[in-house]
């Protein structure tokens, strides 16, 4: 059978659309981008509820409504997580597995049994602001003072303590997690379950123990930096980066929801 011109044309444009077709369904900018809710908190003593706050509330948090072992609920679409107002120890940091674009989990996952910044009792009023973007920012502390800023989103930099001056953090991962990579001593710390693929982000910091082939990292953060927390596909990019491999040569396998 012989084609025309017209005929060739015609198969040349159907070729080309059925590649970029495939290139989207390859790419990883296929999968790109992510969805963010709203943070409520929760302040809690001896199981009774003191005070309530939520997007748009920047204020600060009185003392009295912080008594000793006072916990903060943080509740938000796709994380959740408890802090300890006394010493700003976070707790039971869980990915809820909602759908929503840019979803790398399908189900509650928790990824961080305990982040325990090394600042002694806190004590004072608390700094706190909720945007209705979904991101949260609070801090407590004086002579020692720790910071916490947080993200309500499906992937990406979800969270990060600033404890301060120089201090020591920290971070026990959940069940199943692993830490599995990290070029050197100040770089990225990554950790996966083989589902979830995420690092401790540090900055100004450097690992004094733990890591690779454990579920706990000791940081030593110098004053004005912090430890932060990245998940999904910036994670997946930061390890190409590092290792030149997605697996990091064996040390980190993992399936992203969605892949």
């Amino acid at each position: 059978m012989k084609l025309n011109i017209s005929s060739l044309r015609r198969v040349r444009v159907i070729l080309s659309f059925a590649v970029v077709g495939l290139t989207m369904l390859l790419s990883p900018a296929a999968h790109a981008g992510k969805e963010c809710g709203a943070i409520k908190a929760t302040i809690f003593s001896g199981g009774s509820k003191l005070a309530t706050y939520k997007a748009g509330d920047k204020l600060s948090v009185p003392a009295s409504k912080m008594p000793a072992g006072a916990i903060m609920k943080v509740r938000g679409d796709f994380v959740s997580y408890d802090v300890a107002l006394d010493s700003f120890e976070v707790r039971n940091y869980t990915l809820t597995g909602k759908a929503g674009k840019g979803q790398i989990t399908d189900e509650p996952t928790p990824v961080y049994v305990t982040k325990t910044p090394d600042v002694g009792v806190l004590s004072g009023d608390m700094s706190l602001k909720i945007d209705k973007g979904g991101s949260m920012v609070v801090q407590r502390g004086s002579s020692k003072k720790a910071k916490i800023q947080s993200k309500d989103c499906t992937q990406g930099g979800v969270f990060q303590m600033e404890p301060s001056p120089t201090a020591n953090e920290t971070n026990t991962l959940a069940p199943g997690f692993r830490y599995c990579y990290q070029a050197t001593p100040s770089s990225a710390l990554f950790f996966t379950n083989d589902v979830v693929l995420g690092y401790d982000s540090p900055e100004t910091a450097s690992l004094l123990s733990g890591g690779a082939g454990g579920s706990q990292a000791l940081w030593e953060v110098i004053g004005g930096g912090r430890i932060g927390m990245v998940v999904g596909e910036d994670a997946d990019e930061k390890i190409i980066e590092q290792s030149g491999s997605i697996d990091a040569g064996g040390l980190c396998p993992h399936q992203t929801i969605g892949d």
